[in-house]
């Protein structure tokens, strides 16, 4: 697999329609008290299809289409937990070929029928989203289709890189100061990687910081050396409100090449303090994050990291199932001593 340079990132985002470029960039004030820092929020929530992950597919598809004309014909097969999904639902639909995505047993229904809705077929296999990488890439050998995968791939990641161009660029119309720190949700890499990757390239000086929940430790553990990068690592605990970052077997090629490279630490907060971000997102900056959303957010609030001055939150999906909500708002209260009259 080719090594993602700046240029790469660069030409992906040059080839991004504009409907996907430049989301919502602005400073909070209510965010910014609780930290001592001027804290910034990129809004990936409010994506296309609700996440972040449209960039990376789009640019894999459209990079396939490029060299492979029969993809129309043969369509593409991808493999996620929700967001992934819809993502190349959506690119796929846009461009002109179908998509059968798997997603494993325990995705959330929300995600599920919007991919659905997207235009998609989805198979439900495996019991996080390596299991259903294996199946859905020996599937798709077997059509002698093509694999779009949620993130160790070079064109996903260069995808997901315009995302730290965007935020030092919209910065940059809002002050002359340096932008001293990012914080980025970590699951398989690819955000991380390409995020990281940008930044550290156009302003070397800045600060990345990779957050996990403590119940999806892998990432943490594998850039910390807690465990042997060849080894999986099975969490046993029920599933983290951020499911969308839950994995057994993160990248190695991600961590050797990106993540470890480019990315200053990797913490972890706990599902009480997600669960309180969550509710302090909806609540003052009338936003709507899922769990893996509201991450980097988390980290800023409970992370103890040092932010600088200036620190941007890069808020990844807002793909949440509805029904889970009342749930997260208890938590949320309860972590913060609140009463629900």
């Amino acid at each position: 697999m080719d090594i993602v340079t700046l240029a790469d990132i660069k030409k992906a985002h040059q080839n991004l329609p504009s409907k996907l470029k430049f989301t919502e960039f602005s400073f909070s004030g209510n965010a910014s008290r609780r930290v001592n820092s001027s804290l910034y929020i990129k809004y990936e929530n409010l994506q296309k299809t609700g996440s972040f992950k449209v960039r990376g597919a789009y640019n894999k598809i459209f990079s396939l289409l490029q060299t492979n004309p029969e993809i129309k014909q043969k369509g593409v097969w991808a493999c996620s937990a929700g967001n992934h999904a819809q993502g190349v639902a959506w690119v796929a639909s846009k461009l002109g070929c179908s998509a059968t995505v798997v997603m494993p047993t325990k995705s959330s229904l929300a995600k599920i029928e919007a991919t659905k809705e997207y235009g998609a077929k989805v198979i439900l296999k495996g019991q996080d989203i390596v299991e259903s990488a294996e199946y859905a890439i020996a599937e798709c050998k077997k059509q002698n289709s093509f694999f779009v995968h949620p993130y160790e791939d070079s064109k996903i990641i260069a995808g997901q890189g315009g995302i730290g161009i965007e935020i030092l660029e919209q910065f940059s119309k809002i002050s002359n100061q340096t932008l001293d720190s990012v914080i980025v949700p970590i699951g398989g890499g690819g955000l991380s990687s390409g995020v990281a990757l940008a930044i550290k390239s156009l302003s070397p000086k800045t600060k990345v910081y990779g957050v996990v929940s403590e119940l999806c430790l892998t990432g943490y553990s594998w850039f910390h050396n807690l465990k042997e990068e060849k080894e999986d690592v099975k969490n046993k605990t029920k599933i983290s409100l951020a499911d969308g970052t839950y994995i057994s077997r993160p990248s190695l090629y991600n961590y050797k090449n990106y993540i470890k490279k480019y990315i200053d630490d990797v913490i972890f907060v706990n599902e009480e303090e997600l669960a309180e971000t969550m509710v302090f997102l909806l609540e003052r900056t009338k936003t709507l994050t899922e769990g893996s959303g509201a991450l980097s957010m988390a980290a800023a609030f409970y992370g103890n990291l040092d932010l600088g001055k200036n620190s941007c939150v890069l808020l990844s999906g807002g793909n949440v199932d509805l029904h889970f909500f009342p749930d997260i708002i208890k938590r949320g209260y309860k972590n913060k001593k609140r009463k629900i009259c």
